[in-house]
């Protein structure tokens, strides 16, 4: 007996009919909609989201690259300036008249009975205007002869000739000198 009153409860469960709930038609749609909706939705804000981060990154390199050209027009300005430097540099050196030659030219050429004193050079017009005292006029004669007979010499005037107590002569000389001298 105890196995048909088992039997009993175990049919009796199977024996109740299960209902079916029907969910009424604009449920339904209702839900449809809503899960399209949240698919477009979804996928609306992913396409945006790499949208915006493509033209953010398009707009870091613009910003990049607008200061880099900035950087750039700074930078050749600087170099400009240097550049007109440099070839303001390069005249003056271009001009430059080398006057230590003028000293190896005396050094090499001065009579040794002869002393010069007061030393003025134009750089412009190649002259030196020097004066000087020599032993006697025979030791002037020599050194205005060894003057004449240099080639870069160009002319040579000879003034303010005076005799002193001591029977040496005092003298002035200006000198003007060919352009190579001082190359």
């Amino acid at each position: 007996m105890s196995q048909a009153i088992n039997y009993k409860i175990f049919m009796a469960i199977e024996i109740t009919p299960r209902r079916e709930i029907k969910a009424p038609l604009w449920a339904i749609i209702l839900l449809a909609f809503s899960l399209i909706l949240s698919i477009v939705l979804l996928g609306s804000w992913i396409y945006f989201r790499q949208a915006s981060n493509k033209l953010n990154a398009e707009v870091a390199n613009a910003n990049i690259s607008e200061g880099l050209h900035k950087k750039i027009d700074e930078e050749t300005t600087k170099l400009n300036l240097y550049k007109e430097k440099i070839s303001d540099f390069e005249a003056l050196i271009l001009k430059h008249k080398d006057t230590e030659k003028i000293f190896g030219f005396f050094e090499k050429t001065i009579h040794p009975n002869v002393w010069f004193s007061d030393f003025k050079f134009d750089a412009l017009a190649n002259t030196v205007n020097v004066s000087g005292r020599a032993e006697s006029f025979v030791a002037l004669e020599h050194q205005l002869g060894i003057f004449k007979e240099e080639q870069a010499v160009k002319s040579l005037n000879i003034s303010d000739v005076l005799i002193d107590e001591k029977g040496g002569v005092s003298f002035s000389l200006s000198f003007v000198f060919e352009n190579q001298v001082f190359k």
